[in-house]
């Protein structure tokens, strides 16, 4: 992954990343600030979530419905890859909006690992 111009940052301007706690989280680039994770698009007649799940095997991916809150859980062991070794966990909730109908809850998942959730 290359860098953008406006990762090389000042340090006065790196201030612009500093945590409650005060340390710096060098991380924290412009760039990851663009990546949101999920984009959620929500109306009076649709709500969508579309999740980027490519590091995960579809058999690795579960997504569940319970009262008014959808639940994506990805999981898969420890592996080894070209830089050594990854385990990843992730779990997301979204509270469904009101008068959205649970039992109508129905996922996609497209060949370049973007978990589309109506």
């Amino acid at each position: 992954m290359g860098l953008d111009p406006e990762d090389l940052l000042a340090p006065l301007e790196r201030s612009l990343f500093r945590c409650p706690a005060g340390y710096l989280r060098h991380w924290r680039t412009p760039s990851a600030a663009r990546d949101t994770g999920s984009v959620v698009k929500a109306d009076k007649d649709k709500f969508q979530v579309d999740l980027d799940v490519q590091h995960f095997k579809p058999e690795e991916i579960k997504v569940t419905a319970s009262g008014n809150t959808l639940t994506i859980e990805g999981k898969h062991e420890e592996k080894q890859d070209e830089h050594g070794y990854v385990s990843r966990h992730f779990i997301r909730r979204y509270v469904l909006p009101e008068g959205h109908d649970i039992n109508q809850v129905q996922s996609n998942l497209s060949s370049d690992g973007v978990l589309s959730i109506t």
